[in-house]
């Protein structure tokens, strides 16, 4: 009797030490699956905030914000995130957290839609020679708020390039005399207007015939000027609210302090000398090649055009055509300052909605897409005005 009692408590108690083990076993399972259930949660949550960070960084500045950021000790665990450019104008997003032995991943591919259909100087022929003496010039696409009392840029976007180029030849010519980061090439379009990317550009051919018919007839916004003109002093045309068309036959050369409001349209060379000159709208100078010298402390609110005709005057469309025309000679010197600037070329509804509709800017837009291993809705896209 003894005896079976004994046997009965040492298999009771191995029983429950078994039981008991179990019940530990279980627990320290169920608080591993907790611990690794929350790991998960707070690794899926550092990658959607790094991954809305650095989203919202390559909207901002979609042309330079470029990261990639490797493991960084974050609370618990560490954090990763990239935006690396691919190909076609991509840029690759990708944001990873890391605790304990969770990691979570989201990528995606962002791409710029829309934009303007200028760019702060835009050079429509074939280029002989371009040289960027010093290194205070400033060609610049960002959106640029001409009332802004500093001069400078305004954070309006990006919403055009420095420098662009119809012809390739003429954007590898334009690299090698001028800093490449300032330049973008085209391609032709019809009708000769040119794009770059999916953003159609201006209709040159078209913005010319829509200048000269606004002045075939007397038109008090219209100064015309026969031969070259030395544009010295003081003087001023037009202003913001009432801007002007001057129209020249000729070269047309900027010394002193003179400002300008509307478009000036010369047939011939465009130049600056010395003094801080100041235009804002739309500067385009049309001729057979053309020797276009920019020097002083000129400030140019708007967009330039400069392009080659035919020894007639009359333009051409295609490349090929473009090719063979008289080419472009292009200095700059000194200290010029090119801001592109919407506002500015918005001003000229006051002479024209047609003009205005033809250089008006579109909404530029920063596409998220094909986003993978991400969790609940992500948006589609991030919109910048």
């Amino acid at each position: 009797m003894g005896k079976s009692a004994l046997l009965l408590v040492i298999v009771s108690l191995y029983s429950w030490t078994l039981t008991n083990s179990n019940q530990k076993n279980i627990f320290l399972e169920r608080e591993d699956e907790q611990a690794f259930y929350e790991e998960k949660v707070l690794a899926r949550e550092q990658a959607l905030s790094g991954f809305d960070m650095v989203v919202s960084n390559t909207v901002s500045d979609f042309d330079n914000f470029r990261i990639d950021l490797l493991k960084k000790p974050y609370r618990d665990g560490n954090f990763s995130m990239s935006a690396l450019s691919s190909t076609n104008n991509v840029v690759t997003v990708l944001a990873t957290g890391t605790v304990g032995r969770a990691e979570y991943s989201i990528i995606g591919d962002m791409i710029e839609r829309g934009g303007t259909k200028m760019a702060a100087l835009n050079i429509d022929g074939p280029i002989s020679s371009a040289r960027g003496v010093g290194g205070s010039y400033l060609f610049t696409g960002v959106n640029t708020n001409p009332d802004d009392l500093e001069g400078m840029a305004t954070g309006q976007g990006p919403n055009a390039s420095g420098v662009h180029t119809v012809l390739e030849s003429a954007r590898i010519e334009m690299e090698d005399g001028l800093r490449p980061e300032l330049v973008t090439g085209g391609k032709i379009g019809a009708g000769g207007s040119f794009t770059y990317g999916e953003n159609e550009f201006v209709d040159f051919d078209r913005l010319s015939d829509t200048i000269l018919s606004l002045c075939d007839v007397p038109n008090p916004v219209c100064i015309m000027m026969d031969g070259n003109q030395i544009f010295a002093g003081n003087d001023v045309f037009g202003t913001r609210e009432e801007p002007v068309i001057v129209i020249v036959d000729g070269n047309a050369t900027f010394r002193g302090n003179i400002r300008g409001y509307g478009v000036l349209y010369i047939k011939g060379n465009f130049n600056t000398e010395v003094g801080q000159p100041r235009w804002e709208g739309l500067i385009y100078a049309s001729t057979s090649g053309g020797q276009h010298e920019l020097r002083g402390q000129p400030k140019i609110y708007g967009a330039i055009v400069l392009r080659s005709t035919d020894t007639d005057g009359n333009p051409v469309a295609t490349v090929e055509e473009k090719e063979d025309l008289e080419p472009i000679s292009f200095t700059v010197r000194g200290e010029p300052q090119f801001f592109f600037s919407s506002l500015a070329l918005s001003r000229l509804s006051f002479l024209s909605a047609e003009l205005t509709t033809m250089l008006k800017s579109e909404p530029i837009r920063v596409e998220l897409t094909n986003v993978r291993q991400a969790a609940g809705n992500m948006p589609t896209y991030y919109e910048v005005q």
